[in-house]
């Protein structure tokens, strides 16, 4: 498949142009945030000797996040394999 995009000087193409550019950026990112990031706290916690709670709200906040994936049909797979 080809694809063809132009912009023109305008602001609004500018801002179109950057998102772009920068899309396999944030797909990286947000892959980071749902596959490796839960596992980086949860060294963390762990070495800090964490209590029950604070791995009740870890899981909270993780379940809210991905939420919010299938809330905004992203799905990582899609974007990044």
């Amino acid at each position: 498949m080809k694809t063809i995009m132009k912009y023109s000087d305008s602001e609004d193409d500018q801002f179109a142009l950057r998102r772009a550019l920068r899309s396999t950026d944030m797909a990286s990112l947000l892959f980071d945030i749902q596959r490796n990031m839960k596992a980086r706290i949860l060294c963390e916690i762990e070495n800090a000797n964490a209590t029950e709670a604070e791995y009740a709200l870890l899981d909270k906040i993780w379940e809210n996040i991905n939420e919010e994936f299938e809330a905004h049909d992203i799905n990582i797979d899609r974007l990044i394999n």
